[in-house]
């Protein structure tokens, strides 16, 4: 079984920030996390990174495959975030709070 698509969820608040991993494999079937909270700050950060190589590992999801990160642009709290995952190449989508009440 593959992977088409990984997606990791976060939801920023000043101090915390609770995060879902999302994948879809080639029979359709979804798999969607129990919410993870973790501090906003560099030590939170990382371990969001553990969090999420831990879960990819045991979904059996490849080390390689591109993780989709996907937050809301909330004043100013999703921006250390943003800039910590895109130091590390991974690939960040940040979205309008009004654009994203438009999709649901």
């Amino acid at each position: 079984m593959q992977y088409l698509k990984t997606v990791v969820g976060l939801d920023i608040s000043e101090n915390t920030f609770v995060t879902r991993i999302g994948s879809l494999n080639t029979e359709l079937v979804q798999y969607i996390s129990n919410a993870f909270s973790f501090t906003n700050d560099m030590k939170g950060f990382k371990k969001l990174l553990s969090w999420i190589r831990k879960m990819c590992q045991n979904l059996g999801i490849p080390s390689n495959m591109e993780i989709n990160f996907v937050m809301e642009a909330t004043g100013v709290y999703y921006e250390n975030l943003a800039y910590f995952l895109s130091e590390e190449n991974k690939f960040v989508s940040v979205i309008l709070p009004n654009k994203i009440k438009k999709l649901f």
